[in-house]
């Protein structure tokens, strides 16, 4: 791994850009519960290369949709998105977008979801590699048999912390891009509380996100930012 490291005195990251959601029905909360765990249907926690959190953010997304609705754990190709991905999404009539889904030097969760709904993702073991230096044409022969696609999805901006969280607490999943001053990361939200004493230890505040990170399975500080068991505890607000 090769990533920025911020300065953690001027640590403050915002969940801004892009959130997605798939399948996301009409929810209207009265109340927000104040802690969501939908770590259940998380699949084991992967290990990206440099520049690739957006393919593991997305393929994230897929995969706890899956087991949620089936029972069953897919592993799909990160290294796939970053291979097929990027040719097609250069052509607005696939992915709907003027660039690429990205590279191993950073990428798109909104193309690359867009690409999964409409020409899906193939599994692991179908195209096992990075992507990085590989060529679309070495995924398996039989790849358009083993293909995973999405019903639906769909692309917020901005959507603020009350909204995010209900978001989360719909039970599906979603990914967002965690902004700060000197770099920006993809990666999937699995949950949130309000007082986690995890947070407040670490941060001194109690509320965090909780999220899927793909560094590996880390614990304590990484790169300024508190992980236990490979999941990201980042604070959704800051004093």
């Amino acid at each position: 791994m090769n990533f920025f490291k911020p300065d953690p005195r001027l640590l403050f990251l915002f969940i801004f850009s892009f959130v997605f959601l798939f399948i996301f029905p009409s929810l209207a909360l009265a109340t927000l519960p104040p802690a969501v765990d939908n770590r259940e249907y998380d699949t084991p926690i992967k290990n990206q290369q440099e520049g690739t959190c957006w393919a593991y953010a997305t393929t994230a997304m897929v995969e706890a949709q899956f087991k949620k609705q089936t029972g069953k754990t897919v592993d799909l190709s990160e290294g796939y998105l970053v291979s097929c991905c990027d040719s097609a999404g250069k052509n607005p009539e696939v992915c709907g977008f003027c660039y690429g889904c990205g590279s191993c030097n950073g990428g798109s969760e909104d193309t690359s979801s867009k690409f999964i709904f409409e020409h899906g993702v193939v599994d692991q073991q179908c195209f096992d590699s990075e992507g990085c230096t590989s060529l679309c044409s070495e995924k398996c022969s039989d790849w358009q048999s083993r293909l995973y696609k999405t019903e639906s999805f769909n692309c917020y901006g901005k959507p603020g912390v009350d909204k995010v969280k209900e978001l989360v607490a719909s039970g599906l999943p979603l990914t967002a891009f965690f902004l700060h001053p000197d770099f920006a990361h993809g990666a999937k939200i699995s949950g949130y509380d309000d007082n986690s004493s995890i947070c407040q230890e670490a941060y001194g505040v109690p509320g965090c996100w909780i999220i899927k990170n793909s560094w590996g399975v880390a614990n304590g500080w990484v790169y300024s930012l508190w992980h236990e068991e490979g999941y990201l505890y980042l604070p959704y607000r800051r004093t």
